[in-house]
């Protein structure tokens, strides 16, 4: 089986999925990615190395649909080998027969049948070699996933392979199955402008950097987006069909109150269930009124240093006049910004992606923190970070944000044309998820009528978490010389 359009920057991944395929002793191995990250195209690739070494290859993909009706996926994976059943015992046979609706009676152990299946595919590969390949392995129904995660971890003496795709974003039985893992990045910068050259060369060049930017490196994006991209300096780019789906699917799938409580919110910036007083969320707001109260009491108006929220709130006091300076460090999205990258809807799904999580506090777990913040940081520096520094946050805030350009007094506005305001420095990791550099710049540009000093410094390969990673420092001693360019003494004032 082929794999749909060119595949870029997947040289690593490519490489071991070969030698998986080629690997004398059976296996299993599972690709985990974000939605629209390649996967299917990489376990296709792997489809054809294993066709091309004269293997016998057998595809099934989980269905939504079916994720409810038991033993849908196993059928569909062994379908093609049933034929080969009548050489079975009969104990093993009336296991298929069972669960596959062919006789009644008691169905089978997990146990019982993964032994069934084993035997089944011994039999089938005795001369040829089996791949079997199992994409969006995440909707598969949970007694089909159960004997497939069995049968997994015990292909060590078959001349069988099982190549499992399965997304990183949403819980599956393949959480914790104890399988080896293949993950599967966003494409480098230079890997995505190659993609985008080779399907779309006709871009103009504002255009192309656009699209590369809120892309994100997510090659779905790439190969989706120059289809409907208009002018580059139009509000935002509208999004394909299936680029539609792919997040659409994910509001689709909460309940009935749930949906109606996010279009509140993002009608009027209200959310409550029906039936319950609806009152206006103003979290950004109530920590900015509170830091508004106290620096009247300080000895002169301060230098604002703030992060992700922190930089919303510090440009929200800059901005009424109440520090001297600020810096704002990968600062959240404020009202005007209306870019949206994939990399950033699934940085804040775990807590956008349920409305409820709008009243709670919401903790990210290693692998969400990983994307979100380490992204750029080697696997154990951001697990070590995570540790040390994640506790559950309140959701409200990245609500606020998230739905600022529908609501008409947000929380997340910012006075970006105030002549009078001190300097005001931006600082971007270009590497960021939760808040991409084409974010931090677009809110750069919303302050383009305002006369007073805004800069903008991007650091290369650097994610959120660049405040508090092993490359802190570069971004404080860079802070530090801004200050003292606008005359504020920074260096003299943190070693004071």
């Amino acid at each position: 089986m082929g794999h749909a359009g060119p595949i870029a920057g997947r040289e690593r991944e490519i490489g071991e999925l070969t030698a998986f395929v080629a690997a004398a002793e059976g296996r299993a191995l599972v690709l985990r990615g974000e939605p629209g990250v390649g996967k299917s195209a990489l376990l296709g690739v792997a489809a054809e190395r294993a066709a091309d070494l004269g293997q016998r290859v057998v595809r099934a993909a989980g269905v939504e649909a079916e994720a409810g009706l038991a033993f849908a996926g196993l059928h569909q994976l062994l379908h093609p080998l049933l034929a080969d059943a009548g050489a079975l015992e009969p104990a093993t046979r009336a296991a298929f027969d069972i669960v596959f609706g062919r006789s009644t009676g008691e169905p089978p152990s997990a146990m019982t049948l993964g032994v069934a299946v084993l035997d089944l595919l011994a039999l089938a590969s005795g001369d040829v070699p089996l791949l079997l390949v199992a994409d969006d392995a995440h909707w598969l129904d949970p007694q089909s996933a159960e004997v497939a995660r069995f049968i997994a971890r015990r292909l060590s003496g078959h001349a069988v392979h099982m190549a499992v795709g399965t997304r990183a974003d949403t819980p599956s039985p393949w959480d914790g199955a104890g399988l080896p893992e293949l993950t599967v990045p966003p494409l480098s910068a230079e890997a995505s402008a190659r993609l985008l050259n080779t399907t779309s060369p006709g871009l103009t060049a504002p255009v192309r950097r656009r699209i590369l930017d809120e892309a994100s490196g997510n090659p779905l994006a790439l190969l989706e987006l120059p289809a409907a991209a208009g002018p580059a300096d139009g509000p935002e780019l509208p999004l394909s069909r299936r680029l539609e789906r792919l997040y659409g699917d994910r509001i689709a799938g909460l309940g009935r109150a749930e949906r109606a409580e996010l279009l509140r919110a993002a009608l009027d910036g209200t959310g409550a269930l029906p039936g319950r007083a609806r009152r206006p969320l103003r979290a950004v707001d109530d920590v900015t009124d509170h830091y508004a109260g106290i620096i009247p009491s300080l000895d002169a108006p301060p230098v604002l240093i703030g992060h992700s929220f922190g930089g919303l709130i510090a440009q929200k006091l800059l901005g009424k006049g109440l520090a001297r300076a600020a810096v704002a460090v990968d600062p959240a999205q404020i009202k005007g910004v209306r870019a949206l990258p994939p990399a950033q809807l699934r940085a804040g799904f775990p807590v956008l992606g349920n409305p409820a999580n709008r009243k709670r506090s919401v903790s990210l777990t290693p692998a969400q923190f990983r994307f979100g913040f380490g992204n750029a940081l080697e696997p154990a520096e951001s697990d070590a970070l995570h540790e040390r520094f994640t506790i559950p946050s309140p959701g409200r805030p990245l609500f606020e944000a998230a739905f600022a350009a529908f609501t008409r007094h947000s929380p997340a506005e910012v006075a970006t044309r105030n002549p009078d305001r001190g300097p005001l420095l931006l600082i971007s990791g270009q590497a960021d998820h939760t808040v991409p550099d084409v974010v931090t710049r677009a809110a750069y540009k919303l302050y383009g009528d305002s006369p007073a000093v805004t800069e903008l410094k991007q650091f290369p390969d650097r994610g959120h978490s660049l405040t508090v990673d092993h490359g802190w420092r570069a971004v404080a001693e860079y802070a530090l010389d801004w200050l003292d360019r606008q005359g504020i003494q920074g260096h003299d004032t943190a070693h004071a």
